[in-house]
């Protein structure tokens, strides 16, 4: 019999893993990104809508610095706002809708305005730096689409955060876009990069 009780001893039953007070080693989630049952294991509706916000706030991340480069094309800074207002009204459309990637789309808007810069001779070196801005910011937005929670997140938080600065110093310089949408688009960017960081 003590022999016996010594084998079942050294043979774990299918359930035994689970048995309360045991360690049980589970995957990892993404640091920071609270998406996790209790027990350590990843919630999977938790991860999915933190994984959705994310490439969503990516994606618009592209609107940004395009409502900058819009505006430049247009030589108008008291434009600003009908420029974001269109351009908000754009992304909620192409959000709407799978047929056609949404970064994309904001790439020929960009393209276009580059276009009518050239057409209407406004390319200068303030234009040319809003193209480079587009071009940054897009790249970014691009790159977060393209890997895991964690990585997405660090870069879709520097995106916000870095055109938070980016509104700032075009403020301060007067420059290229309306100083009242500079300074709510900055304060608003910069509230968006922190929360994506901090809140699961």
């Amino acid at each position: 019999m003590a022999e016996a009780a010594g084998h079942h001893q050294g043979v774990q039953g299918p359930g035994d893993a689970f048995q309360p007070g045991l360690a049980v080693q589970t995957q990892p989630g993404i640091a920071g990104d609270g998406a996790t049952a209790p027990g350590g294991q990843l919630d999977p509706i938790r991860r999915i809508g933190a994984e959705s916000t994310v490439r969503a706030l990516a994606e618009l991340l592209v609107v940004l610095p395009l409502i900058y480069l819009v505006t430049a094309a247009l030589g108008r800074p008291a434009s600003t706002w009908e420029v974001f207002g269109v351009l908000g009204v754009v992304f909620g459309l192409l959000a709407a809708q799978d047929a056609v990637p949404t970064t994309a789309v904001l790439s020929a808007v960009a393209v276009l305005a580059v276009g009518l810069a050239l057409r209407t001779r406004r390319v200068d070196r303030a234009f040319l730096l809003q193209v480079a801005g587009f071009v940054v910011f897009a790249a970014i937005a691009v790159a977060a689409q393209q890997v895991d929670l964690g990585w997405a997140r660090v870069l879709v938080a520097a995106g916000w955060i870095g055109h938070g600065l980016w509104d700032y110093e075009h403020r301060h310089a007067h420059r290229t876009v309306a100083r009242s949408f500079a300074e709510f688009c900055g304060l608003v960017d910069v509230l968006v990069g922190v929360a994506v960081l901090v809140v699961p």
